[in-house]
């Protein structure tokens, strides 16, 4: 029972953090494509999946790590996380609409 409802909880904390749950995670490894491959593989890839699907794109163009945030922003989808990895940038975006 306890592990049921820390189960629960922690899908609660999840939503509330991020304000879109995950149901499944899809991977666009656009490392070696120029700008602008990695955001057209992401907005194709947007367009198959279900609202609340998560999707983590590596890329190691250094215009994804600023262009990403801002159109996410723009059109009213999730950025979940930006990380710098040793060659390349890991862009997790939530489809919210």
């Amino acid at each position: 029972m306890i592990l049921i409802l820390t189960h629960i909880n922690s899908l609660i904390t999840y939503k509330l953090r991020y304000d879109c749950f995950m149901t499944e995670r899809k991977l666009i490894d656009a490392r070696g494509a120029a700008c602008p491959g990695p955001m057209m593989e992401l907005i194709a890839m947007l367009k198959l999946v279900e609202i609340g699907d998560e999707i983590e794109l590596l890329s190691n163009d250094p215009g994804t790590a600023s262009d990403v945030p801002t159109w996410c922003e723009k059109v009213g989808h999730k950025l979940i996380s930006k990380t710098k990895e040793e060659d390349h940038w890991a862009l997790i975006v939530c489809r919210a609409k």
